[in-house]
């Protein structure tokens, strides 16, 4: 087979991992991953150490993979590496407490090890355990005693501690890093295999610079910059330094100036780094404006992505040039940028669905002749995670007299959540600095947190919904309350199985109401269902003089897994 890794020499995986093929790396992982740990386990003589120093070694050998001069050395090569690192560790920890595991010891072999570390499992003291507990933080301290001594679920301590269960899971994780960290507890962590985490840990160096907490930020930032910058020159540090690079210029006064963003597009061009060249096209266009900024996207940027091969960022380009022609009434050119989008970018693309509507738009405009009272198109994403229904991206414009007909975001003020299925009847969740905690009500008197945020209460679970595409049972409403960029209150009914059928809102001093009117759902049984081809289309519901023809559609184009990539287009006229 063309896609098996496992008849391919070390040097020729070594040269495609350098190319950017993880999966050749991985396979590189489960070649050597016994050999590794067994070298650690010598050294540490347990387990748990053994596996911290075989995961570092992996990510060590990634990161310096280029300075690998015999490619068929891999293997001794990498063992080397977690010597040392293991070596580092028994340093490190040698006047600590003495290791202690979470969890209990697995059923595995460990080959030539096993014999040592029995005797030493034998020795280990719970005492070391609670000692080194108690001198975490209060909240982090009761958190991991509840669960670790005292035996209690994440769903009990949630409610014993009055906070969401994610906030739990975090605590947990939290003491748990703190103790490996500070104290030098070793966990047992059975959640995955060594190739998994190491992996997963690859794609966090990579991505470490997404983080929204920005506590603490630029310390990380210069730290992290001059490991980046020490590494061997290669495909990998050039990501990596684009990656950071960016961030320090988007978050750092002292890093937002002309010589810095040189440097960034230097290096996402040499890494052909797509996520930061679509930030460096836009902070280069927006400085023009009409018809010299269109100049400057088409004449300029264009032929550079084409010629530098940045297609995600050429389809990001071509769908924003579609929208200068659209707000220059050039309407058949706006209509060709758009339908470019279409064939540079796949379905899962959030700007591939919003062209999808930008189309439908632009030729509308074009074939009536008219501007719209309001009109708009997006692509947004939707992923259910941990038992909530969270919207992850929107993407496109919208145009004309304010409307409120983003049911989606309407629905996610609050920490980007739309659903949360473990949100009782009369429980509500309070965001605030990406906090997140439940307060009860009672009396019908919310009890709010001491910190301010946008606040949304699960008001019934048991609500008839009378809509032009009919009634609809036991829906569930969620109320959202707060001030979020000029939204001001959103009383949503969602419907299992069909979705959201009813949605009262009330954003910058105007009330809309939109109902459900006409739906096809081909497949999925969420909340609101995941499936190609699922459709929904929303009508205006309101006491007013004025009249209105309107579409507000919402249509799913692509899916994967728990996510879903929709289009979503308004066309709105007054008769």
């Amino acid at each position: 087979m063309l896609n098996d890794l496992t008849n391919k020499s070390d040097e020729v995986l070594v040269e495609m991992t350098l190319l950017g093929n993880d999966k050749a790396f991985e396979e590189l992982v489960n070649r050597y991953q016994n050999k590794v740990f067994g070298t650690a386990c010598k050294v540490t003589k347990n387990r748990f150490s053994a596996e911290d120093a075989s995961q570092d070694a992996f990510v060590t050998a990634w990161i310096k993979l280029n300075s690998l001069k015999d490619r068929t050395k891999f293997g001794s090569w990498v063992c080397a590496i977690a010597k040392n690192h293991a070596v580092s560790l028994v340093r490190h920890y040698r006047n600590m407490s003495s290791d202690v595991c979470f969890e209990l010891l697995e059923n595995v072999d460990l080959g030539e090890a096993q014999a040592e570390l029995t005797s030493f499992y034998e020795q280990e003291s719970r005492e070391s355990l609670h000692e080194s507990v108690e001198h975490l933080s209060e909240k982090l301290r009761e958190t991991v005693k509840l669960h670790y001594f005292e035996e209690m679920s994440v769903e009990q301590i949630a409610k014993k501690q009055n906070v969401p269960q994610g906030t739990v899971k975090w605590r947990l994780a939290e003491g748990r890093k703190r103790l490996r960290k500070e104290f030098g507890v070793m966990e047992n962590n059975s959640n995955g295999t060594l190739v998994q985490k190491v992996m997963n840990q690859v794609e966090q160096l990579k991505l470490w610079g997404l983080k929204n907490d920005k506590a603490g930020f630029e310390s990380v930032y210069r730290q992290l910059l001059k490991e980046v910058e020490d590494l061997e020159e290669s495909p990998q540090k050039h990501h990596a330094m684009a990656e950071v690079l960016a961030r320090g210029y988007w978050w750092l006064d002292g890093e937002n100036n002309d010589e810095m963003f040189k440097r960034i597009k230097s290096f996402a061009e040499k890494s052909l780094n797509e996520d930061v060249m679509e930030f460096i096209v836009y902070d280069e266009w927006i400085k023009y404006k009409g018809e010299n900024r269109i100049e400057f996207m088409e004449n300029v940027q264009a032929p550079y992505l084409i010629q530098k091969g940045f297609k995600k960022s050429l389809g990001y380009l071509y769908f924003w040039l579609g929208y200068e022609y659209s707000e220059n009434r050039q309407l058949a050119k706006a209509v060709d940028y758009f339908k470019k989008v279409l064939d540079i970018l796949p379905r899962s693309d959030a700007f591939y669905s919003a062209a999808l509507g930008a189309v439908i738009i632009e030729e509308r405009k074009l074939f009536e002749g008219i501007i719209p009272y309001s009109y708009g198109t997006q692509g947004e994403v939707l992923e259910y995670k941990d038992n909530k229904l969270i919207f992850t991206t929107q993407s496109g414009y919208s145009r004309g007299e304010i409307t409120n007909s983003a049911i989606f975001y309407n629905s996610a003020c609050c920490d980007s959540i739309i659903y949360d299925e473990n949100l009782n009847e009369g429980e509500s969740f309070t965001s605030s600095d990406e906090r997140m905690r439940i307060v009860k009500i009672k009396d019908e008197k919310v009890i709010y947190p001491s910190e301010e945020g946008i606040k949304v209460t699960c008001k019934s679970k048991n609500a008839t919904v009378e809509t032009p595409s009919g009634a609809y049972e036991n829906c569930i409403c969620y109320i959202c309350e707060g001030d979020y960029y000029g939204l001001k209150y959103c009383e949503t009914y969602f419907c299992p199985g069909v979705g959201i059928v009813k949605q009262i809102v009330d954003s910058q001093g105007i009330r809309e109401e939109w109902q459900l009117e006409k739906c096809t759902i081909k497949g999925g049984n969420e909340i609101i269902p995941f499936a190609e081809g699922n459709r929904w289309e929303y009508c205006l519901v309101q006491d007013s003089d004025k009249k209105f023809d309107t579409e507000n559609v919402f249509e799913i184009v692509y899916t994967e897994g728990e996510k879903a990539v929709f289009q979503s287009y308004t066309y709105i006229k007054e008769l």
